[in-house]
């Protein structure tokens, strides 16, 4: 993706934001920090993050298991303080935070980690895993940027090929309904295979189904279920893909349908992710 690109692509997500928060004030609290989160990707260093990744590693290992992210700290602490700044409502996080570390627990989904650095600086570790998480997208997305958008055709698990979350949601695509899973935190995109549940691998038809909205909107958006794991995915029916940071704003633009299933007594699995390991590093202008 061109620089030019890049930089269309964020100011229409960025658009997209306010567009929802103006429709949808009650989820403001969500939105801001993710608009600081979505624009900073298209800034330095962020835009300029280049992973090494592990030039041998396991088929099902994720691209960024056992990478190395040079990264600027002071620009990391930054973005982590005005995140926070929104999220925690209260004075910057304090100095002695090892913004490195809780990155790194963030992107491995350590929640331990991230409880024991909570509780060494007296923050609710809710609030700062929701910190880290926001802060993780844009690294993440940096990261995915620099090893390209391409669609990964030969990925055929649960988890993304990248980072090793979960997918937020599929998408059918175009005319043929071009089946794929999106990535929410790095904005990833894999092949998706039909009747087969994403977080556990059902396959039994009779185990798996769906929730569909009445009407015009059932066309475009609807859940399907697993009722052996219980988790449900969202679906999109779209002419084209969703951007890499457009992801996000399509998951938190269908936060309805998230409702529904839950309501239904479905949920987003904690099963079937990857617990990927990666060392950010002092970038050499500050080595």
């Amino acid at each position: 993706m061109s620089a030019s690109t890049q930089v269309t692509s964020t100011e229409a997500d960025t658009t997209a934001l306010r567009a929802l928060e103006a429709e949808r004030p009650e989820l403001g609290p969500w939105l801001r920090p993710l608009g600081i989160a979505l624009t900073a990707a298209a800034r330095e260093p962020w835009r300029s993050l280049a992973p090494r990744c592990p030039t041998i590693h396991e088929n099902t290992a994720p691209r960024l298991h056992h990478a190395i992210v040079p990264l600027d700290p002071l620009a990391a602490r930054a973005h982590l303080h005005a995140i926070a700044s929104v999220v925690l409502n209260a004075a910057p996080l304090h100095d002695a935070m090892d913004v490195f570390a809780l990155l790194e627990a963030a992107v491995a989904n350590d929640d331990d980690a991230i409880a024991r650095l909570a509780a060494e600086a007296h923050i609710e570790a809710g609030k700062l895993a929701v910190v880290a998480q926001l802060t993780t997208f844009t690294l993440l997305q940096a990261c995915a940027r620099s090893l390209g958008y391409d669609p990964i055709p030969d990925w055929n698990l649960g988890y993304c090929p990248i980072c090793g979350a979960q997918p937020a949601l599929a998408e059918v695509l175009g005319l043929e309904r071009r089946r794929c899973l999106r990535c929410a935190r790095c904005g990833a995109t894999w092949n998706a295979t039909v009747l087969l549940c994403a977080f556990c691998g059902e396959r039994d038809h009779e185990k798996l189904g769906s929730l569909v909205p009445a009407g015009r909107p059932g066309q475009l958006a609807w859940i399907e279920t697993c009722r052996t794991c219980s988790g449900y995915l969202k679906v999109r029916a779209a002419l084209r893909s969703a951007s890499a940071a457009g992801v996000l704003v399509e998951d938190v633009r269908s936060v309805e349908l998230d409702l529904v299933a839950q309501e239904r007594g479905f949920q987003r699995p904690q099963l079937g992710r990857f617990s990927v390991r990666l060392r950010l590093a002092h970038s050499s202008a500050h080595a």
